[in-house]
């Protein structure tokens, strides 16, 4: 199915005189026509002579609050350039007359119609780019659950035009519950986008997931909120070149928090920063899970950079080129009770520094419950932990000791390893690199 695309302007968009970008780019419109079922009545003749009738193009209609308002086109009756009627994929939700409606042009709010917003009436498929400017997500309509999908039918994206996030902001206000939950949903994609929840409780998370079906992309993301990411069920997640920042105040919580469920989580290029309480939280004790952080930065945290639940039976990590910089207490801490072969977890080529804790705790008390946790950790340079490198876990053979952090400014985000001796040099004579800039 071709992919059906929205254009939004929060400026200079029209949400009474616009419905899709393909074609035209003026809105063709009308002000009295009747629909029922999957039938579109002009009463008039209409030239839509540039517009696609492949599921491609939209038809907005100014149906009641409540009912579906975009129908993709399929065909034109009796002909593109003469047209009386309109077939359109989806079914009314009842028939309506005298209706105004739109072809073409660019939207204004995405979420304009409290018992029916564009977003209620899309699925996989379809795609919404938005210009710049910031699009406020009314509490009444929160959390953004559009209706079902599949794979099939294609992804369900949201991205920012010029693909920055700093041009682009949806706003959440102090609901309590998440901004999106795309719940039900085969694919959904996060491109270029800064997505705020200023809630203060718990329940005010940004992203929710929670449907084992859910495959969430979020790439060149800016995510903060109480929770800025949090799943609690079997989900599948990538992360790419993001920031996750958590602003809750509550004690063990975390700008991206594993609460349950079988999910396969992967993070790219990612910080998880100046949260309250952990940058992380991996507290699934479900196993056959994994969970993968590459080239990634925890810091800034008020309590540890990663907190890792012992309990994952058979459950994956692995943490490579990684950062754990002035977290307030330990870079990474294992706590809780371990089973009988919790992880593996592995962590390699990582950097620990300037932490109030240890670089890496296993915080579980006794040496038998140390020894049933599988950890690999090697080729890691630690420096400046309060506590000192590791807890209740063996040095490697190929670890490194700094004399000092080995970043050109750790302070505005910038870990590229400098070129000092016993810091960064120390770390690039060991084979041990970071790309993080």
């Amino acid at each position: 199915m071709p992919l059906v695309s929205l254009t939004y302007d929060i400026s200079s968009g029209s949400n009474t005189a616009a419905s899709g970008t393909n074609a035209p780019s003026t809105a063709v419109t009308g002000t009295n026509g009747d629909i029922s079922g999957t039938t579109f009545t002009l009463n008039e003749t209409v030239d839509f002579t540039g517009v696609a009738d492949d599921d491609s193009d939209v038809l907005w209609v100014d149906t009641p609050s409540g009912d579906r308002h975009l129908f993709r086109i399929t065909a034109f009756n009796p002909s593109v350039a003469a047209a009386t009627t309109l077939t359109v994929s989806e079914s009314a939700t009842s028939p309506e007359t005298g209706d105004n409606w739109a072809v073409g042009g660019v939207r204004q709010h995405f979420w304009n119609d409290t018992s029916n917003s564009d977003v209620a009436d899309m699925t996989s498929g379809w795609e919404m780019i938005f210009e710049a400017g910031t699009y406020t997500i009314s509490n009444s309509v929160l959390p953004l659950v559009p209706t079902g999908g599949n794979l099939t039918d294609g992804r369900l994206i949201f991205r920012s035009s010029s693909g920055d996030p700093a041009d682009v902001t949806w706003a959440a206000g102090t609901a309590s519950v998440a901004t999106i939950e795309p719940s039900g949903l085969a694919d959904v994609e996060l491109r270029g986008l800064t997505l705020t929840n200023t809630g203060s409780a718990a329940g005010a998370r940004v992203i929710y997931g929670d449907n084992a079906t859910t495959n969430i992309l979020i790439k060149d993301c800016i995510i903060s909120g109480p929770v800025a990411l949090y799943l609690d069920g079997s989900c599948r997640i990538t992360g790419i070149n993001s920031e996750f920042t958590g602003t809750s105040t509550v004690a063990d919580s975390a700008s991206f928090h594993w609460a349950s469920g079988r999910s396969v989580c992967y993070f790219n290029g990612c910080r998880f920063l100046s949260g309250a309480g952990h940058g992380a939280y991996v507290n699934t004790s479900t196993g056959f899970s994994s969970c993968a952080f590459l080239s990634c930065a925890f810091y800034d945290n008020d309590e540890s950079g990663l907190r890792i639940n012992a309990a994952l039976q058979d459950a994956l990590i692995s943490i490579e080129n990684c950062v754990f910089h002035d977290n307030a207490e330990d870079g990474i801490v294992i706590e809780g009770t371990p089973v009988v072969d919790s992880g593996p977890y592995a962590v390699i080529n990582s950097a620990f520094t300037s932490n109030g804790g240890y670089g890496i705790n296993y915080a579980s008390a006794g040496s038998d419950d140390a020894a049933r946790v599988i950890l690999y950790a090697d080729y890691n340079a630690y420096g400046n932990n309060t506590s000192g490198a590791l807890n209740n876990a063996a040095a490697g053979p190929n670890d490194v000791t700094l004399t000092g952090d080995p970043y050109v400014d750790a302070s505005t985000g910038d870990f590229t390893l400098d070129e000092t001796a016993g810091q960064g040099a120390a770390m690039r004579d060991a084979g041990l690199g970071l790309s993080h800039s």
